[in-house]
């Protein structure tokens, strides 16, 4: 292959990886809206209990009242959904704690959705900058086939002149 050939192949080959960065950062972002929704459903869940505490007996409050839906529970890390599942027992077995026991499992829940939005953002920033890096190396490597199209058309057009005179 000639060199102009080998400068458009590394563009288009730079172009789509910087398209498939784009992609990935698409359906990320599904991801932290998820997230993000899991997160606001905790708060309003932290809030109803500290109404709940101010204003009921502690016999009301129960761990049914405060779920999470099954899709923020399955976003959680292997090491959260552990912590939750230690509390449910430990809940099961000392019924007079259920209010600390619940605040305790919604404690859980804001740190590791904190934690993996955190976690997301750091990713996300880096997958930019590599979009970044890819799409400037493409441009880069567009402007050398460019440029060595431009001496080919050159090369070219002092031939046909040579000729023609």
């Amino acid at each position: 292959m000639n060199k102009k050939a080998i400068l458009l192949l590394f563009s288009s080959c730079l172009a789509l990886s910087g398209l498939t960065c784009n992609h990935i950062l698409w359906y990320r972002s599904v991801s932290q809206s998820l997230l993000s929704h899991c997160r606001k459903l905790n708060v309003q869940n932290i809030s109803a209990l500290n109404i709940a505490s101010e204003i009921m007996l502690k016999k009301t409050v129960t761990n049914k009242y405060f779920r999470m839906p099954s899709y923020c529970i399955e976003e959680l890390s292997a090491e959260g959904q552990q912590s939750l599942h230690d509390l449910d027992i430990f809940a099961i077995k000392n019924e007079t704690l259920i209010k600390d026991i619940v605040g305790e499992k919604l404690r859980v829940y804001a740190d590791e959705y904190d934690k993996q939005l955190t976690d997301s953002a750091k990713l996300d920033n880096t997958v930019v900058s590599l979009m970044l890096a890819l799409n400037a190396l493409a441009l880069l490597f567009l402007g050398l086939f460019l440029s060595e199209d431009a001496k080919l058309v050159s090369i070219q057009d002092s031939d046909r002149q040579g000729n023609s005179e």
